[in-house]
């Protein structure tokens, strides 16, 4: 169960700091929270998400297979789209802000990986302790 927990938050932490990259990208380019920004990264979205059937194995880094978070990769421009919508009307320097706060974020769930192992250590702890014998 360690490493479904490792990849799924390893999983978030990419797909947060990529997100959080394209709002920084997109302000940079001098864009604003507008809804032809929303509509381009929902698009991205779409046209990754259909391309994800041809993603060619990859291998593995670190352990952690490169196909499959590449195959889910459409769900950071998703991210990012809902983050532009909440945010509709913003400046460049705003939605550059609300990439940082992803990018935050993202790294926020990187560095709390321990306390998520911890919290799973116990929980299993209790749930083994508390199971009723088998007669």
């Amino acid at each position: 169960m360690y490493r479904a927990l490792d990849r799924l938050t390893l999983e978030a932490t990419v797909y947060l700091l990529v997100a959080g990259l394209l709002l920084i990208g997109a302000s940079l380019a001098g864009l604003h929270g507008s809804p032809v920004v929303v509509g381009v990264l929902l698009v991205a979205a779409v046209a990754l998400f259909a391309a994800r059937e041809y993603v060619p194995p990859l291998g593995t880094l670190f352990s952690h297979d490169l196909q499959r978070t590449l195959r889910d990769l459409w769900i950071a421009p998703a991210l990012a789209a809902t983050t532009t919508a909440v945010g509709l009307g913003a400046t460049p320097g705003e939605l550059q802000s609300l990439g940082g706060v992803l990018g935050l974020v993202a790294m926020l769930n990187y560095f709390l990986r321990p306390v998520y192992y911890g919290a799973y250590s116990l929980v299993a702890s209790d749930r083994e302790r508390t199971r009723p014998e088998n007669s």
